[in-house]
């Protein structure tokens, strides 16, 4: 018996691949789609609620109050190599609200409630139930399915706040008794270093994740082919395959958040032409000279490195350096450029 060619193989598994993701995407806009019809599940949307939240909190709290702690352990090995274990409060903020907070809850919520719907919508399939329902003219997409994406969507920001919550605090305890912060410095570091970006970064993220672990936990389920085995199999490929599409997306939603939001180094600010705008600069100094506090909006240490915000006009005139002209001040890193999203400068005094 001839074995199969390898193209072939190939080829079927790609047909195979695509028809798999053409259910999904159908399964999915029914589920979208019912949420605005007039029969609403409200009495299941809590209970799921109940189930995903309450029946998650435990096991969210304490992981992200552990990655606060490691999160602190790791950076301040760092930042003490140059005396500024201080910023450890900046980068635990930063790092929970933007991204190991809802990745995290995401992944915790896909082991507990991903496999869960898949279990249970599958044994529903195995049993017959579902074809039941279907007999009553009751639609199961709509019973079963849209009240988890709801409840997911709804649930899983809350979860990522309250996480988030924790990992502070893990990191607080942890910098507290190692680095010996006071509760004032490293909480007024902590939410000091947030924006309005960071925190819009986090809900979004949340609710995208929310999105694609209960579709990919209720798929599963509703595909379940072969018995009890099957139910096993899908239990197994909702937790895979929702976790792995979270991180993929994970990749591009943060490209497409920091470009909007937070950062602008990532935009490409090649076309200058077009009217004035302001951009913002970070700026470390140790100085107080005159000429950089004419250009910075801030407070400026003259005893510590700080960092600071600077908000300067952006002409359109040809990109060029403009170097400090304070006589007392020596310039140690790249000038500031005018026409340009750069840049991290510092100077001292001579």
């Amino acid at each position: 018996m001839n074995s199969p060619l390898v193209p072939s193989v190939i080829g079927n598994e790609l047909k195979m691949r695509t028809l798999s993701f053409q259910n999904y995407t159908l399964l999915t806009v029914q589920s979208v789609r019912d949420i605005f019809t007039t029969t609403r599940y409200a009495a299941d949307v809590v209970t799921q609620m109940d189930l995903i939240g309450v029946g998650s909190l435990q096991i969210v709290v304490v992981a992200l109050f552990c990655v606060g702690g490691v999160v602190v352990m790791n950076s301040a090995s760092q930042f003490s190599r140059f005396g500024e274990t201080v910023l450890t409060g900046d980068a635990v903020s930063l790092a929970l609200l933007r991204e190991l907070g809802p990745v995290f809850t995401a992944l915790l919520v896909a082991g507990r409630n991903a496999t869960g719907m898949a279990s249970e919508l599958g044994s529903m399939v195995v049993t017959e139930q579902v074809d039941a329902m279907r007999g009553l003219g009751i639609d199961p997409i709509r019973k079963l399915m849209t009240p988890r994406l709801l409840a997911t969507v709804l649930v899983l920001p809350l979860l990522v706040a309250v996480g988030d919550c924790a990992g502070l605090l893990g990191g607080f305890l942890v910098a507290s008794i190692t680095l010996h912060l006071g509760a004032e410095q490293f909480w007024t570091r902590a939410i000091h270093a947030l924006v309005f970006g960071d925190l819009v970064t986090g809900l979004a993220k949340a609710i995208v994740f929310g999105f694609i672990v209960a579709t990919v936990g209720c798929y599963e389920g509703f595909g379940v082919k072969g018995g009890t085995a099957g139910v096993g199999r899908a239990t197994i490929a909702a937790f895979v395959v929702s976790s792995v599409a979270v991180l993929v997306v994970d990749l591009f939603l943060t490209r497409l958040l920091l470009y909007i939001f937070i950062c602008d180094i990532l935009r490409p600010w090649r076309n200058l032409d077009g009217p004035k705008m302001l951009r913002s600069y970070s700026v470390q100094t140790t100085c107080g000279s005159e000429s950089i506090r004419n250009r910075c909006l801030g407070r400026i240490s003259d005893d510590q490195t700080t960092r600071i915000q600077v908000l300067e006009r952006v002409s359109t005139e040809p990109q060029r350096s403009v170097p400090p002209r304070d006589k007392q001040a020596k310039q140690l890193g790249a000038h500031v450029r005018q026409g340009e999203k750069s840049t991290l400068v510092s100077f001292w005094k001579s």
